[in-house]
């Protein structure tokens, strides 16, 4: 596994988290 590839996945994953609790 490429660390690009964790960096973008932890990244979108980051910014899905931080919509949801804004959301919430």
């Amino acid at each position: 596994m490429d660390v690009e590839i964790d960096l973008e996945w932890l990244k979108k994953l980051f910014e899905e988290y931080d919509g949801v609790e804004h959301n919430g």
